[in-house]
């Protein structure tokens, strides 16, 4: 078909009247798409075949040529029928001569109540007091047409933001017509204009808050749009950054290697169109150490097939890569510090299935990981006991406790007992361990293993117990006299010795105070020493005469935190011995000095006749009979004799000691290696010559004397008649005799030996005469042995 005669036919049907059409109305008639379509019409306008003309916005209408009057009616109908502007149009002095649908809907106003109403009437208050109505009209007539936006008032008084088009119109002999106004309500498109923008302000805000470098990078790697963050991480400025591209910088692995092009998070995405998330590497800015970045890259959807922009985010990871590195440790050391743990610990769910439990819960178990996590089942062979060997149902558990209440425990002391019987000890602590929304997750137990403890404290209690029931019978037994006090100084224990001497039954006294039952005790030296003891918690050793009981009695005192232990015994006797050692001295020393003193005179008159070698020999036995006399009073005064301790040779006192004594045939014998002691050398001679004596006097002339060491200590024996056994115990005090003796030599002997803190005693010896060791000797420097 000619085309023509296609076109003609369109023309007729769409605007046979003179009507109307828009250019996609006629391309729907011929066929054609919309531009083809206004080509088409363009070509017929230039023929003069059609006419057009541009209805504001920027909608033009086309129609057949016909009457002029009729066009200009068509057009104005075209115009009334639009809705979505107000168009209408203005005399020369600015009030309304038309009005379509359009600004009815708009405005508010019908046409018969705004023809003939000047047009300012839709300004704001304060743009009509300004004169800006007058100013437009202005502004149309000077340059036949003018466009703003501004707020407009409806009928209703709300307001609108409004698009305004003003044309001015002339008459062919150049005289002012009038004036066409579009308006065209962008009330909505401002809003949504103001809001893209906020939004736009707010990604803008966004992009430079976060604490992450966002591109937008197209796809030959120049940067479109950065962040502050990128530009500062790389320290330059944000203009030259255009410089370089997304592949500028070498990224690394985590061995510090250089990652080849192809695997560069960018060139894939480019490639392949995929997204590349959370790709880690290294890179190092300028003057820096390496850092760690985590990179995602995706395509920005484009119409075209091909990817020309990218989105490229840049997460700065180091001091996470550092934190995780060390937490990484951490939980190794923290695996090697369980596994080599003394200590048994275990971690279970909040449901009792066990995850954990370290190398020293196996051991103790003699289980393996496996089993205890696994074998469940097998739970019911295994008992439980408390601190006191009652069984201990499993929801008594220390962990089951801590399940129940939430609360950790510390400390409990449970048994476990094996499928074999065998009992384990535990003192198991317990805690719970609760996830981030506060539920328990895990309850985590270590366990130490007392069992030699629980099976020492048994042992323990056991000899406790027979210790006490020992200490109340030898308490009980022991020749001196003891009780105890508490801290109130009441009486809670007297033993049989301690009721003989105070005349009081412990049965009697018991939880009565001492200074209740013993009144006549206060402000004496009892009172001073005990209180004294107490308040210094130091013992006192002191010896009281009591006057109530007619005895002396020496006092051990022995204080705590809890009491006062005291010990004592009779010592009337010593005293007595003592008043009459003191008295036998006085009297021995007066005779002794006497013949002293014609000795003294004899010396005298043998140094005035030149006989030097008797003078010497009889001075020093004059002078050490002074020494002998000066000590002796010092003992039997019950002070302490005057000693000069040193390193003295055993043989060589005997040998001495022997010589002043031997008168007859005694014959002695001396181990051989005698050792050296610490000791006054004079007390010693003087302990040894009466022994000597002692041996000879009741021996015989041909008696026979050995002096042998002990392992701490000598001693002195003889094959004379010996001391019977009643009369051993006795030798030693003063004036006691055996075999019509003195007895005042073994009494001296006694208190040398004291004096020294040595011990005496006499047995019987090999032979059937009397042996005397002495025990306790400290060795001399010189020493040949040791005790």
């Amino acid at each position: 078909m000619n085309p023509e005669k296609i076109t003609l036919e369109a023309l007729d049907r769409i605007g046979n009247g003179g009507e109307p059409f828009s250019a996609r109305e006629f391309a729907t008639e011929v066929g054609c798409g919309s531009d083809v379509g206004a080509a088409m019409l363009e070509e017929l306008a230039e023929q003069g075949v059609v006419r057009s003309k541009e209805i504001p916005p920027e909608t033009r209408v086309w129609w057949r040529p016909g009457d002029f009057q009729q066009e200009d009616t068509q057009l104005q109908s075209l115009i009334d029928e639009v809705q979505e502007y107000a168009i209408f149009m203005l005399d020369p002095d600015g009030y309304i001569a038309t009005w379509n649908r359009g600004a009815e809907k708009i405005k508010g106003y019908t046409a018969d109540e705004v023809i003939g109403e000047h047009f300012s009437k839709f300004y704001t208050e304060g743009d009509e007091e300004a004169g800006v109505p007058e100013h437009h009209l202005e502004i149309a007539v000077e340059r036949g047409r003018t466009e703003y936006e501004g707020y407009r008032v409806r009928k209703d008084g709300s307001r609108f933001w409004a698009n305004v088009v003003i044309t001015s119109l002339w008459n062919d002999d150049g005289s002012l017509r009038g004036f066409t106004k579009v308006t065209r309500d962008m009330t909505e498109r401002r809003e949504a204009k103001q809001r893209l923008q906020e939004e736009r302000d707010l990604i803008e805000q966004a992009l430079e808050t976060v604490p992450v470098g966002i591109s937008v990078i197209s796809s030959d790697g120049t940067f479109l749009r950065s962040n502050s963050w990128i530009t500062d991480r790389l320290g330059i400025d944000e203009s030259e950054l255009k410089q370089y591209t997304a592949t500028s910088w070498d990224l690394y692995d985590e061995n510090g290697e250089s990652i080849p092009l192809e695997d560069d998070p960018f060139i894939r995405v480019i490639e392949t169109g995929e997204s590349v998330v959370d790709f880690h590497c290294q890179f190092r800015p300028e003057g820096d150490d390496l850092r760690w970045l985590s990179i995602n890259v995706s395509p920005i959807e484009d119409t075209e097939d091909e990817v020309s922009r990218v989105v490229y985010a840049v997460d700065d990871i180091t001091e996470q890569k550092e934190r995780t590195e060390q937490l990484r440790r951490e939980r190794n050391q923290t695996k090697r510090l369980l596994e080599t743990s003394p200590v048994a610990i275990s971690v279970q769910d909040a449901d009792g299935t066990i995850r954990l439990a370290n190398r020293r819960a196996q051991e103790l178990l003699g289980l393996s990981e496996h089993e205890m996590i696994a074998e469940r089942e097998n739970a019911d062979e295994w008992s439980l006991f408390d601190v006191t060997g009652d069984p201990l149902p499993p929801e008594e558990s220390p962990a089951a406790r801590v399940h129940a209440t939430g609360e950790p425990m510390h400390d409990e002391e449970i048994a476990i007992e094996k499928p074999s019987g065998e009992r384990l000890w535990l003192s198991v602590s317990a805690a719970p361990v609760y996830g981030p929304d506060g539920e328990l997750e895990r309850i985590i137990s270590a366990g130490e293993d007392i069992t030699e403890l629980k099976q020492r404290e048994r042992e323990l209690e056991r000899r406790r117990s027979e210790l006490e029931t020992e200490l109340s019978e030898i308490l009980g037994r022991v020749s001196d006299a003891f009780f105890a006090l508490d801290d109130e100084w009441q009486f809670t224990h007297v033993n049989d010795r301690a009721e003989e001497i105070l005349s009081e039954s412990a049965d009697e006294v018991l939880g009565k105070r001492f200074w209740d039952v013993f009144i006549d005790t206060g402000d004496t030296l009892l009172w001073e020493e005990f209180h004294a003891a107490m308040e210094t918690q130091t013992p006192t050793t002191f010896e009281l005469n009591y006057e109530r009981l007619g005895i002396w009695i020496e006092i051990n005192a022995y204080p705590s935190e809890t009491g006062l232990s005291v010990y004592f015994h009779d010592i009337s006797k010593r005293k007595e011995r003592e008043r009459r050692l003191e008295q036998f001295a006085s009297i021995v020393s007066h005779d002794l000095r006497n013949p002293l003193s014609i000795a003294q005179m004899y010396l005298t008159e043998a140094e005035l006749n030149g006989r030097e070698s008797d003078f010497e020999e009889v001075k020093r036995a004059h002078d050490r009979m002074e020494r002998i006399i000066h000590n002796l009073l010092r003992m039997a005064q019950n002070t302490e004799a005057t000693i000069e301790p040193s390193s003295v040779s055993l043989s060589s006192v005997i040998d001495r000691a022997w010589h002043h004594v031997k008168t007859f045939d005694a014959t002695l014998h001396i181990d051989e290696a005698m050792p050296v002691v610490l000791a006054d050398e004079d007390q010693l001679q003087t302990v040894f010559e009466n022994l000597f004596r002692n041996a000879v006097e009741h021996g015989g002339p041909e008696t026979e004397v050995r002096v042998g060491t002990l392992s701490d200590g000598f001693f002195v024996e003889d094959d004379g008649p010996g001391i019977p056994f009643s009369e051993r115990s006795k030798v030693f005090d003063y004036g006691h005799t055996v075999n019509d003796g003195t007895g005042y030599g073994l009494t001296i002997v006694s208190e040398c030996v004291d004096t020294h803190g040595w011990e005496i005693d006499v047995v019987g010896s090999t032979s059937g005469g009397a042996r005397f060791e002495i025990r306790g000797v400290t060795e001399g420097s010189s020493s040949a042995g040791r005790y």
